[in-house]
């Protein structure tokens, strides 16, 4: 299997259409507080969005990430635990 590239990307809290469930199931009434929380929790002090998700995809495809194989990038603008 010469030339097969396999990588992963890991996503962070990305603010999308999905975030007003998320943040209903962990009890929040307020959407600026839920996301300050979340926001808190991140190195970049702020939720990333669905284009810089797509940004890395297209760079693991691109000529640019032709020696990297078996990597799993984080998208999460230095998510602390």
């Amino acid at each position: 299997m010469n030339g097969v590239r396999v990588c992963s990307v890991s996503p962070g809290f990305i603010k999308t259409g999905l975030m007003p469930s998320l943040q209903a199931g962990r009890g929040y009434d307020s959407e600026v507080e839920f996301e300050r929380e979340l926001a808190d929790k991140v190195a970049l002090g702020r939720m990333g969005s669905p284009e810089e998700v797509a940004d890395a995809f297209v760079f693991l495809a691109s000529p640019l990430a032709r020696y990297i194989t078996g990597a799993n990038l984080a998208v999460d603008g230095g998510y602390r635990h």
